[in-house]
């Protein structure tokens, strides 16, 4: 109990069962690449997660990435059994922003899911008297509508992925959601532009900073490609 609320959390045979399905994707995958066993796992753990995320389970979610952590340090070992683990974590865990044991291969944008990461948000319960059916409580419904769906929108990096159509636009390929992302200012801060939605657009990390390194070749063919999009979607 929390301040008098039932909180509700994934079962134990629910929590076995996706630590399970988990651990036999790892064990039938063992000669696999590394960015391939991420594609199979990110899925998984990120459907599962968000599947309870309702719920009062970041704890829960805390214990489920240790036990992959696990099980993708065994299935590291595996592959190099004569291999120091100083090595093992040089080639398979590496540091991305201000985690670290992070399950990837260096100079690979690809990195595995954390099951933490994902905000915990609480279910908007209906009142016991509201009906949808009497006009006078047309707002209260409309009100919670556009609660819940801010809750599905969490950040502007959301925000602008959905714009963007899930492309990076200045390589035009997908941006994955198991990947490092930026978000780039069209017009620089340092010149007075702004942190709203028109002057960002969001991009892998690796473009970001190619884009920083020679920005006279990458970042006009970015903002008119974003340009496009927000054109696009305003005529629907």
């Amino acid at each position: 109990m929390d301040k008098g609320k039932l909180l509700t959390k994934p079962s134990k045979s629910s929590i076995a069962s996706i630590k399970e399905k988990i651990r036999e994707t790892v064990k039938t995958n063992k000669t696999i690449k590394t960015q391939a066993l991420i594609e199979k796992l990110n899925p998984v753990i990120r459907g599962w997660g968000n599947y309870f995320r309702h719920s009062a389970s970041k704890r829960t979610f805390t214990s489920i990435d240790h036990a992959v952590f696990e099980m993708t340090w065994k299935w590291a070992k595996r592959r190099h059994p004569g291999k120091s683990p100083k090595w093992i974590k040089s080639k398979y865990f590496q540091q991305e922003k201000n985690r670290n044991w992070v399950f990837k291969e260096k100079r690979n944008r690809y990195s595995l899911f954390k099951m933490d990461s994902i905000p915990i948000r609480r279910h908007i319960k209906i009142k016991g008297e509201a009906n949808p059916y009497d006009p006078k409580w047309y707002e209260y419904f409309t009100e919670r509508a556009m609660k819940l769906q801010k809750q599905n929108i969490r950040t502007r990096q959301d925000v602008l992925w959905i714009e963007q159509k899930g492309i990076c636009p200045a390589c035009q390929t997908e941006l994955d959601k198991g990947e490092e992302w930026h978000t780039h200012h069209l017009k620089p801060k340092s010149k007075g532009g702004k942190d709203n939605l028109e002057n960002l657009i969001l991009m892998h990390s690796v473009c970001h900073r190619q884009i920083h390194a020679n920005p006279n070749t990458r970042i006009l063919a970015a903002g008119c490609f974003t340009a496009f999009y927000r054109c696009l979607s305003r005529m629907r």
